[in-house]
């Protein structure tokens, strides 16, 4: 089953690349929030709507509202009946970050910006296809 996609990112620019990479490399289009307080309640309303749904979801660290520790916080604490892969997309260069995001079981990979069709084509591979 293929997983939506979902981008939290609270750079518009760069929302709009991933975007734009997301379907250039995949044929497949993204739903984008600029916090994650705003993918929480989407992912709230979609427990009742559809409740089988699957998702990848590029994830930033650093946003206002809800920033990417803690929507990992929210994800861990809620009950999803979702399968969630989240890949950590940041311009951190912290060490500290990285060993975090790894902690994570949700968190699947951790790449750095900007992303493009290189950094995306590894989702192809065998050991990641069944996330898209």
């Amino acid at each position: 089953m293929k997983k939506n996609i979902l981008i939290i990112e609270d750079d518009a620019v760069v929302a709009i690349m991933q975007k734009m990479w997301i379907t250039k490399t995949f044929n497949r289009k993204a739903e984008v929030f600029s916090n994650g307080l705003e993918a929480v309640n989407f992912l709230d309303e979609q427990i009742i709507k559809k409740p089988s749904e699957n998702y990848l979801i590029l994830l930033d660290l650093n946003m206002p509202v809800m920033n990417g520790w803690e929507f990992l916080e929210v994800l861990k604490q809620r009950d999803y009946p979702f399968q969630l892969a989240v890949v950590v997309v940041t311009s951190s260069k912290f060490q500290e970050d990285y060993e975090r995001a790894k902690k994570s079981p949700l968190v699947i990979d951790f790449l750095n910006k900007p992303i493009g069709p290189n950094s995306l084509k590894k989702f192809l591979k065998a050991d990641y296809r069944n996330l898209i």
